[in-house]
């Protein structure tokens, strides 16, 4: 009989766990190297955008000003805070004779800074008109106003400052009898007829004027301070901002709006953007006694109607005579009493106008106790004066 054999079934191994094992690491790297790319790919998308759109280096600078140290910034904060010095104007005023001769102008402008001066005033348009710098543009609108032997107002100018002193100008407005002309429209005309209106008889020194509501008459002097602040005068004062002092001008032609006061105040609008354009300021001067004493057609009112950023009232104690009378304040012999009489004077004139003490830069006229003036300016809160 034969002898059966068992079949033996051999099973085949399978590392079926094993292979799972590295698909799922595999998997995993995989999706971690995705992850990656995409993450990659985020962060670089938009540096690359603002680099192309030029927006980058924008935003660095603004983060490299932004990104100060903090010891920096309280150091700056510091300084910012401390208060800064008071510029205290002190100017002396200049004949024009000695700023055409330049022999007597170093000689002038040493003494001037020995004295304690800080600043030197130049009146370079008179009231007759007659301009005392060099300007072609002037001489193209009126070819006589400049002087033959006029000086060079940016030297002069210069001059001033290397001696250690502020420059500053002075300018007569209106009252001028050189520039007005019919022709160019910037004058006053007699009614109903073709003649230019003077102020009185030639027999008398009549003269005309220009005349505030022509538009010709405002740019003209407005030219003057544009020019005067370019060539390096840091204020400017403007005289004769008004209409002629006569009693009437009734046969004159006149315009009925804006009021007198209006048209002169858009005048002095007009000078100070001219001059604050060019690095100026601007001061607006009549007599102080002007400012509560009424004159209807000169001012249309009081000085202190026409509205100015800063003015220099002209204090002149023999204007008041043996008597100032300020509403109730009754002063005797207010040359005598400069103190009490210069604090009256300088308050009514800040309640008149709502300026205060550094918008009120006062002249002192020539002829009088300048000292003792200016003492009293002190006392009163004034600081800055012209002394003439």
């Amino acid at each position: 009989m034969a002898k059966k054999y068992r079949k033996i079934k051999r099973q085949k191994i399978h590392y079926k766990g094993r292979r799972n094992r590295k698909n799922v690491i595999k998997t995993i790297l995989f999706i971690i190297l995705i992850l990656a790319l995409v993450f990659l790919a985020y962060s670089v998308a938009g540096p690359i955008k603002q680099l192309l759109s030029g927006e980058l280096g924008n935003s660095s600078t603004l983060a490299s000003s932004e990104e100060q140290p903090s010891s920096q910034q309280n150091v700056s904060s510091e300084v910012s805070s401390q208060p800064q010095p008071e510029t205290v104007t002190k100017a002396v005023t200049m004949p024009l004779e000695t700023a055409l001769d330049q022999t007597k102008l170093d000689p002038f402008l040493i003494t001037a800074k020995a004295n304690g001066y800080t600043a030197v005033l130049v009146e370079l348009k008179d009231e007759n008109g007659t301009v005392w710098f060099q300007s072609e543009e002037i001489t193209a609108i009126c070819k006589n106003a400049v002087a033959e032997n006029a000086l060079s107002a940016p030297e002069l100018a210069k001059k001033i400052k290397d001696a250690g002193l502020t420059p500053i100008a002075a300018a007569h407005t209106f009252k001028d009898k050189t520039a007005p002309n019919k022709a160019i429209g910037n004058t006053f005309m007699v009614k109903n007829s073709n003649s230019t209106w003077w102020d009185t008889s030639a027999e008398k020194g009549g003269k005309p004027w220009l005349n505030p509501y022509k538009e010709n008459a405002r740019s003209y002097n407005t030219k003057v301070v544009e020019e005067l602040a370019k060539a390096g005068f840091e204020t400017i004062v403007l005289r004769s901002v008004q209409f002629p002092d006569v009693r009437s001008m009734a046969k004159a032609e006149l315009d009925t709006s804006p009021t007198v006061p209006e048209i002169l105040s858009q005048y002095v609008t007009e000078a100070q953007t001219a001059a604050q354009n060019n690095g100026a300021g601007v001061l607006v001067s009549y007599d102080s006694v002007d400012y509560w004493n009424a004159k209807a057609v000169a001012y249309g009112g009081e000085a202190g109607g026409i509205r100015a950023e800063q003015i220099a009232p002209v204090i002149r104690l023999s204007d008041y005579g043996d008597t100032l009378t300020i509403g109730e304040t009754v002063i005797e012999n207010p040359s005598a009493n400069i103190g009490t009489a210069v604090q009256a004077v300088i308050g009514e004139i800040k309640a008149r106008t709502g300026l205060t003490e550094q918008q009120i830069v006062p002249v002192v006229a020539q002829g009088q106790d300048a000292a003792a003036i200016t003492a009293a300016l002190e006392t009163a809160g004034i600081k800055n004066c012209i002394v003439e």
